[in-house]
């Protein structure tokens, strides 16, 4: 008996986990070559890319993942340039360098209208109408800050939150979430009440309500 209700209790547990981080919409294994058809979840088409985690990935400068084919017409130039984003086995990986926050690619933590990603501070080889100037400018300022450092984030790496209404890539912060739910009164209250609304964690999760509670408007 008290087996079966320690294995109830892993289940609710790492169900509410996936739930913070996991992604409701379907997007089909692919390449995406623009915001419009990963906004619409078609891929230009579907070639299997080798994913690779960065050795370097534990900078606040470096991006977590990069791509490498074995076709001859996919060559790094265009895997950099061209491709928007990569999503295999389900997961959406964000082309970093697309935004201005240099090379290599991000997981995506959550998905609905906004899609939240660590990836690298702002670099200045590319500066594209993706990314806002509040959000540029936002990076930088808070990397050399207090918010960004917690248990989730040791390394200070800056979260992004990409509107998928619009394209416009943001800085999770606090400001972000007070402006986005003003008309959901209640998620407001409860995050104003939060402890530590700065943690990654908690920003994580509250991205994840309002993209819930979005979603089950526009159904």
């Amino acid at each position: 008996m008290n087996k079966i209700v320690l294995i109830y209790f892993l289940s609710v547990f790492l169900l509410a986990s996936f739930g913070v981080c996991g992604q409701y919409k379907k997007f089909p294994d692919g390449v995406y070559k623009s915001f419009d058809q990963l906004q619409h979840a078609t891929p230009a088409y579907n070639v299997p890319l080798i994913l690779m985690e960065n050795g370097n990935r534990k900078t606040a400068s470096e991006n977590e993942y990069y791509l490498r084919s074995g076709i001859d017409s996919i060559d790094k130039g265009y895997i950099k340039n061209s491709i928007y984003a990569y999503v295999k086995e389900g997961f959406v990986y964000l082309n970093c360098y697309i935004f201005g926050l240099c090379k290599g690619y991000a997981l995506c933590e959550t998905s609905g209208r906004y899609f939240t990603f660590y990836a690298a501070r702002p670099c200045k080889e590319v500066t594209q109408d993706a990314i806002s100037r509040d959000a540029m400018m936002g990076a930088t300022a808070l990397l050399g800050g207090v918010l960004l450092i917690s248990e989730e984030n040791p390394i200070e790496k800056p979260v992004y939150a990409l509107d998928m209404d619009s394209g416009k890539v943001s800085v999770l912060n606090v400001d972000f979430l007070k402006n986005r739910p003003a008309q959901y009164h209640d998620l407001k209250e409860k995050y104003n009440n939060e402890n530590f609304p700065y943690r990654d964690g908690v920003m994580l999760r509250y991205v994840e309500m309002l993209n819930n509670r979005i979603k089950e408007e526009r159904e």
